[in-house]
């Protein structure tokens, strides 16, 4: 990428930070994902850089309404192993704390054992 095109990527990056952030400040936080589709060109980076500044227990991808046998209510946390999500287990009715792992998880032996270490 030549030092002019860096620039250019650069600015758009930190306008739209700055308008998400206004958005922000105005009380509610554009959802992340959402609005990164709308500037395509720099959407990957400013995902990542949304996603850092969105507030705690904020959700930045949209929740599904079901995942196997549960109904997710709401993110509750989120952290270096995966999203904590509070869901209903439908077929018993109980609230539960539901963990979803990220993809880049799978196939990793080491993210695997301490998951597995953690739930036990």
């Amino acid at each position: 990428m030549s030092a002019r095109a860096h620039d250019a990527s650069d600015t758009a990056l930190a306008e739209a930070i700055a308008s998400w952030l206004e958005q922000a400040r105005g009380g509610a936080a554009p959802d992340v994902v959402a609005f990164a589709a709308g500037h395509p060109a720099i959407r990957e980076q400013l995902e990542a850089c949304l996603t850092l500044l969105a507030p705690a227990g904020a959700s930045t991808r949209p929740i599904p309404a079901e995942l196997g046998g549960f109904r997710l209510v709401r993110e509750i946390g989120r952290g270096g192993m995966g999203v904590v999500y509070e869901a209903e287990q439908v077929a018993l009715g109980r609230r539960v704390a539901l963990k979803i792992l990220p993809r880049e998880a799978l196939g990793d032996a080491e993210r695997a054992a301490r998951f597995q270490r953690e739930i036990a």
